[in-house]
Protein backbone atom coordinates (compact mmCIF):
# COMPACT_ATOMS: atom_id res chain seq x y z
CA UNK A 1 0.00 0.00 0.00
CA UNK A 2 3.17 2.37 1.08
CA UNK A 3 4.08 1.53 -2.75
CA UNK A 4 1.40 2.12 -4.08
CA UNK A 5 0.79 5.66 -2.50
CA UNK A 6 4.59 6.71 -3.37
CA UNK A 7 4.22 5.70 -7.11
CA UNK A 8 0.44 7.68 -7.35
CA UNK A 9 2.51 10.74 -5.38
CA UNK A 10 5.54 10.94 -8.09
CA UNK A 11 2.73 10.43 -10.48
CA UNK A 12 0.94 13.36 -9.61
CA UNK A 13 3.91 15.53 -9.22
CA UNK A 14 4.87 14.59 -12.56
CA UNK A 15 1.82 15.51 -14.45
CA UNK A 16 1.63 18.56 -12.24
CA UNK A 17 4.90 19.63 -12.81
CA UNK A 18 4.83 18.85 -16.43
CA UNK A 19 1.12 21.10 -16.81
CA UNK A 20 2.72 23.41 -15.23
CA UNK A 21 5.97 23.96 -17.05
CA UNK A 22 3.16 23.80 -20.52
CA UNK A 23 1.70 26.78 -19.04
CA UNK A 24 5.02 28.98 -18.67
CA UNK A 25 5.66 28.13 -22.01
CA UNK A 26 2.89 29.71 -23.35
CA UNK A 27 3.22 32.84 -21.09
CA UNK A 28 6.87 32.47 -22.43
CA UNK A 29 5.61 32.29 -26.16
CA UNK A 30 3.04 35.52 -25.99
CA UNK A 31 5.87 37.80 -25.53
CA UNK A 32 7.42 37.03 -28.49
CA UNK A 33 7.94 39.83 -31.35
CA UNK A 34 9.68 40.51 -34.57
CA UNK A 35 11.44 42.99 -35.38
CA UNK A 36 13.22 43.16 -39.52
CA UNK A 37 12.50 39.37 -39.49
CA UNK A 38 14.08 38.73 -36.23
CA UNK A 39 12.34 36.91 -33.23
CA UNK A 40 12.91 38.85 -29.88
CA UNK A 41 12.33 38.25 -26.49
CA UNK A 42 11.63 40.88 -23.49
CA UNK A 43 10.94 41.51 -19.52
CA UNK A 44 9.63 44.17 -18.10
CA UNK A 45 11.37 47.46 -17.65
CA UNK A 46 12.28 46.89 -13.79
CA UNK A 47 14.39 43.61 -15.26
CA UNK A 48 15.62 45.43 -18.27
CA UNK A 49 17.35 47.70 -16.52
CA UNK A 50 18.90 45.04 -14.63
CA UNK A 51 20.06 43.29 -17.63
CA UNK A 52 21.35 46.35 -18.98
CA UNK A 53 24.08 46.34 -15.91
CA UNK A 54 24.81 42.69 -16.14
CA UNK A 55 25.55 43.30 -20.05
CA UNK A 56 27.92 46.13 -19.02
CA UNK A 57 29.21 43.95 -16.26
CA UNK A 58 29.53 41.27 -18.81
CA UNK A 59 31.22 43.55 -21.25
CA UNK A 60 33.89 44.58 -18.49
CA UNK A 61 32.49 48.51 -17.86
CA UNK A 62 31.28 47.42 -14.71
CA UNK A 63 28.04 48.12 -12.86
CA UNK A 64 27.03 51.23 -15.01
CA UNK A 65 24.32 52.44 -16.29
CA UNK A 66 25.54 54.39 -19.06
CA UNK A 67 29.55 53.29 -20.28
CA UNK A 68 32.27 55.56 -18.51
CA UNK A 69 30.37 57.39 -16.45
CA UNK A 70 30.41 56.68 -12.21
CA UNK A 71 28.70 53.79 -11.27
CA UNK A 72 24.97 54.07 -9.56
CA UNK A 73 23.23 51.28 -7.98
CA UNK A 74 19.53 51.84 -10.22
CA UNK A 75 19.06 48.32 -8.86
CA UNK A 76 17.84 46.27 -5.94
CA UNK A 77 18.18 42.35 -7.04
CA UNK A 78 22.16 42.70 -6.89
CA UNK A 79 22.35 38.53 -6.61
CA UNK A 80 19.68 38.24 -10.11
CA UNK A 81 22.05 40.78 -11.91
CA UNK A 82 24.89 39.08 -11.27
CA UNK A 83 23.16 35.92 -12.48
CA UNK A 84 22.03 37.51 -15.74
CA UNK A 85 25.46 38.63 -16.42
CA UNK A 86 26.64 35.29 -15.80
CA UNK A 87 24.25 34.78 -18.73
CA UNK A 88 25.22 37.13 -21.30
CA UNK A 89 28.82 35.48 -21.13
CA UNK A 90 27.27 32.96 -23.30
CA UNK A 91 27.57 32.73 -26.89
CA UNK A 92 23.53 34.14 -27.93
CA UNK A 93 21.91 36.90 -30.35
CA UNK A 94 21.42 39.91 -27.32
CA UNK A 95 17.78 39.40 -29.04
CA UNK A 96 17.17 35.63 -27.06
CA UNK A 97 18.96 36.64 -24.01
CA UNK A 98 16.03 37.44 -21.88
CA UNK A 99 14.58 33.56 -23.23
CA UNK A 100 17.30 32.34 -20.84
CA UNK A 101 15.54 34.82 -18.09
CA UNK A 102 12.44 33.36 -19.07
CA UNK A 103 13.36 29.74 -19.04
CA UNK A 104 15.32 30.32 -15.72
CA UNK A 105 12.38 31.72 -14.18
CA UNK A 106 10.13 28.72 -15.10
CA UNK A 107 12.71 26.30 -13.37
CA UNK A 108 12.79 28.32 -10.31
CA UNK A 109 8.51 28.20 -10.50
CA UNK A 110 8.62 24.27 -10.78
CA UNK A 111 10.76 24.17 -7.96
CA UNK A 112 8.88 26.52 -6.01
CA UNK A 113 5.81 23.88 -6.26
CA UNK A 114 8.17 21.19 -5.52
CA UNK A 115 9.23 22.12 -2.60
CA UNK A 116 5.27 23.72 -1.13
CA UNK A 117 4.26 20.17 -2.10
CA UNK A 118 7.52 18.53 0.19
CA UNK A 119 6.66 20.93 2.96
CA UNK A 120 3.17 20.19 3.65
CA UNK A 121 4.07 16.63 3.26
CA UNK A 122 6.01 17.51 6.44
CA UNK A 123 4.15 19.48 8.32
CA UNK A 124 0.91 17.73 7.55
CA UNK A 125 2.32 13.84 7.47
CA UNK A 126 -1.55 12.73 7.96
CA UNK A 127 -2.81 14.73 4.93
CA UNK A 128 -3.16 13.37 1.10
CA UNK A 129 -4.92 16.52 -0.38
CA UNK A 130 -2.91 19.08 1.61
CA UNK A 131 0.72 18.50 -0.32
CA UNK A 132 -1.57 18.42 -3.53
CA UNK A 133 -3.26 21.89 -2.93
CA UNK A 134 0.01 23.48 -1.81
CA UNK A 135 1.27 22.15 -5.01
CA UNK A 136 -1.32 23.56 -7.41
CA UNK A 137 -1.66 26.96 -5.83
CA UNK A 138 2.08 27.25 -5.52
CA UNK A 139 2.46 26.29 -9.51
CA UNK A 140 -0.44 28.72 -10.77
CA UNK A 141 -0.27 31.56 -8.12
CA UNK A 142 -0.82 34.10 -11.54
CA UNK A 143 1.39 37.13 -9.78
CA UNK A 144 4.05 34.70 -8.88
CA UNK A 145 4.24 33.54 -12.29
CA UNK A 146 3.82 36.56 -14.09
CA UNK A 147 6.33 38.38 -12.15
CA UNK A 148 8.76 35.38 -12.06
CA UNK A 149 8.44 35.46 -16.47
CA UNK A 150 8.83 38.97 -16.91
CA UNK A 151 12.35 38.74 -15.44
CA UNK A 152 12.04 39.91 -11.85
CA UNK A 153 13.82 38.10 -8.91
CA UNK A 154 10.65 37.05 -7.04
CA UNK A 155 10.82 33.41 -8.28
CA UNK A 156 14.65 33.04 -7.05
CA UNK A 157 13.67 34.36 -3.48
CA UNK A 158 10.34 32.63 -3.01
CA UNK A 159 12.74 29.39 -3.75
CA UNK A 160 15.73 30.69 -1.59
CA UNK A 161 13.18 31.17 1.48
CA UNK A 162 11.05 27.74 1.01
CA UNK A 163 13.89 26.22 0.47
CA UNK A 164 15.49 27.80 3.89
CA UNK A 165 12.79 27.07 5.76
CA UNK A 166 12.84 23.38 4.93
CA UNK A 167 16.04 23.02 6.07
CA UNK A 168 15.44 24.91 9.50
CA UNK A 169 12.77 22.72 9.58
CA UNK A 170 14.02 19.50 8.42
CA UNK A 171 11.75 16.53 10.19
CA UNK A 172 12.67 18.08 13.75
CA UNK A 173 16.05 16.71 13.74
CA UNK A 174 18.81 17.95 15.72
CA UNK A 175 20.77 20.48 14.13
CA UNK A 176 24.22 19.91 13.04
CA UNK A 177 27.39 21.52 11.29
CA UNK A 178 26.31 20.67 8.01
CA UNK A 179 22.79 21.52 8.28
CA UNK A 180 24.07 24.52 10.11
CA UNK A 181 25.89 25.46 7.07
CA UNK A 182 23.51 24.87 4.09
CA UNK A 183 21.04 26.86 6.58
CA UNK A 184 23.46 29.76 6.38
CA UNK A 185 24.48 29.66 2.69
CA UNK A 186 20.60 29.81 1.76
CA UNK A 187 20.05 32.78 4.05
CA UNK A 188 23.74 34.47 2.28
CA UNK A 189 22.31 33.77 -0.72
CA UNK A 190 18.89 35.03 -0.33
CA UNK A 191 20.21 38.75 0.89
CA UNK A 192 22.19 38.78 -2.17
CA UNK A 193 19.52 38.32 -4.67
CA UNK A 194 17.83 40.90 -2.61
CA UNK A 195 18.78 42.76 0.61
CA UNK A 196 15.16 43.67 1.56
CA UNK A 197 14.86 39.95 2.27
CA UNK A 198 16.75 39.67 5.49
CA UNK A 199 13.67 40.59 7.09
CA UNK A 200 12.24 36.70 6.71
CA UNK A 201 15.50 35.64 7.02
CA UNK A 202 15.72 37.28 10.32
CA UNK A 203 12.02 35.55 11.01
CA UNK A 204 13.95 32.07 10.67
CA UNK A 205 16.93 32.95 12.52
CA UNK A 206 14.44 33.29 15.90
CA UNK A 207 12.79 30.37 15.23
CA UNK A 208 16.20 28.66 14.75
CA UNK A 209 17.76 30.21 17.83
CA UNK A 210 13.94 29.65 19.74
CA UNK A 211 13.79 25.69 18.62
CA UNK A 212 17.69 24.51 18.74
CA UNK A 213 20.15 27.59 20.24
CA UNK A 214 18.32 28.00 23.77
CA UNK A 215 16.96 24.64 23.78
CA UNK A 216 20.20 22.16 23.02
CA UNK A 217 23.14 22.12 25.00
CA UNK A 218 25.48 22.25 22.00
CA UNK A 219 22.60 24.50 19.75
CA UNK A 220 24.49 28.10 20.01
CA UNK A 221 27.82 26.17 18.64
CA UNK A 222 26.11 24.08 16.16
CA UNK A 223 24.42 27.24 14.54
CA UNK A 224 27.55 29.09 14.34
CA UNK A 225 27.88 28.26 10.70
CA UNK A 226 24.85 29.78 9.71
CA UNK A 227 25.23 32.79 12.12
CA UNK A 228 28.47 33.53 10.45
CA UNK A 229 27.55 33.34 6.91
CA UNK A 230 24.57 35.11 7.58
CA UNK A 231 27.09 37.88 9.39
CA UNK A 232 29.09 37.98 5.86
CA UNK A 233 26.25 39.01 4.01
CA UNK A 234 24.47 41.52 6.41
CA UNK A 235 28.27 43.24 6.66
CA UNK A 236 29.42 42.24 3.19
CA UNK A 237 26.69 44.13 1.15
CA UNK A 238 26.19 47.04 2.57
CA UNK A 239 29.97 47.36 2.47
CA UNK A 240 30.60 46.38 -1.02
CA UNK A 241 27.87 49.21 -2.26
CA UNK A 242 29.12 51.39 -0.04
CA UNK A 243 32.26 50.83 -1.44
CA UNK A 244 31.64 50.28 -4.54
CA UNK A 245 28.34 52.90 -5.35
CA UNK A 246 29.31 55.31 -2.28
CA UNK A 247 25.61 54.48 -0.81
CA UNK A 248 24.88 51.37 0.91
CA UNK A 249 21.25 52.25 -0.06
CA UNK A 250 20.26 51.16 -3.81
CA UNK A 251 19.30 54.98 -6.02
CA UNK A 252 15.95 53.41 -6.28
CA UNK A 253 15.85 53.65 -2.28
CA UNK A 254 16.94 57.18 -2.09
CA UNK A 255 14.44 58.35 -4.92
CA UNK A 256 11.76 57.01 -3.51
CA UNK A 257 12.22 57.16 0.18
CA UNK A 258 14.49 60.03 1.31
CA UNK A 259 12.86 63.10 2.10
CA UNK A 260 9.48 60.99 2.66
CA UNK A 261 7.89 61.21 6.14
CA UNK A 262 7.36 57.65 8.04
CA UNK A 263 3.40 58.97 8.16
CA UNK A 264 3.46 58.91 4.14
CA UNK A 265 5.02 55.95 3.74
CA UNK A 266 2.75 53.87 5.84
CA UNK A 267 -0.20 55.46 4.23
CA UNK A 268 0.85 54.92 0.71
CA UNK A 269 2.25 50.94 1.94
CA UNK A 270 -1.56 50.62 3.24
CA UNK A 271 -3.16 51.77 0.10
CA UNK A 272 -1.23 49.44 -2.34
CA UNK A 273 -1.09 46.31 0.09
CA UNK A 274 -4.88 47.20 0.24
CA UNK A 275 -5.25 47.44 -3.74
CA UNK A 276 -3.21 44.31 -4.44
CA UNK A 277 -4.00 42.02 -1.09
CA UNK A 278 -7.75 42.32 -1.73
CA UNK A 279 -7.13 40.67 -5.15
CA UNK A 280 -3.89 38.59 -4.55
CA UNK A 281 -3.54 37.10 -1.30
CA UNK A 282 -6.88 37.78 1.08
CA UNK A 283 -8.93 34.94 -0.31
CA UNK A 284 -6.13 32.74 0.27
CA UNK A 285 -4.88 34.03 3.59
CA UNK A 286 -8.69 33.46 4.57
CA UNK A 287 -8.49 30.00 4.19
CA UNK A 288 -5.52 29.05 6.02
CA UNK A 289 -6.78 31.40 9.13
CA UNK A 290 -10.12 29.12 9.10
CA UNK A 291 -7.88 25.82 8.87
CA UNK A 292 -5.43 27.17 12.04
CA UNK A 293 -8.91 27.99 13.90
CA UNK A 294 -10.70 24.25 13.14
CA UNK A 295 -7.67 22.01 13.35
CA UNK A 296 -5.72 22.93 16.63
CA UNK A 297 -2.86 20.22 15.35
CA UNK A 298 -1.52 22.64 12.90
CA UNK A 299 -1.01 25.39 15.33
CA UNK A 300 2.53 24.31 15.46
CA UNK A 301 5.76 26.32 15.54
CA UNK A 302 6.65 25.14 11.90
CA UNK A 303 3.48 26.17 10.67
CA UNK A 304 3.42 29.53 12.33
CA UNK A 305 6.88 30.02 11.20
CA UNK A 306 5.34 29.96 7.86
CA UNK A 307 2.77 32.22 8.27
CA UNK A 308 4.93 34.56 10.04
CA UNK A 309 6.94 34.71 6.74
CA UNK A 310 3.54 35.85 4.91
CA UNK A 311 2.70 38.65 7.45
CA UNK A 312 6.56 39.82 7.66
CA UNK A 313 6.32 39.94 3.61
CA UNK A 314 3.51 41.65 3.88
CA UNK A 315 5.03 44.21 6.82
Amino acid sequence: MQLTSSKNDKLFLGFMLSVALGFYAIFIYRSVFTINDEIYFSLIDDAMISMRYAKHLANGHGFVWNIGEPPVQGFTNMGWTLYMALLHLLPLAESKMSLLVMISSALLLAGNAYFAYKLSKLLAPKSVIAPKIALIVTAFYFPLVFWSLRGMEVGLTTLLILGLTAAAIDSYKPISYRRSAVIGLLMMLAILVRIDMIAQVGLVLVYLLYRYGFKEKTGMAKLSPALLLLLTAVIGLPLFQYLYFGSVMPNTYTLKVEGVNVAIRIAVGLQAFVTHASRDLLALLFIVLIGLLMFRDLRSKEVMLLLGLILVQCA
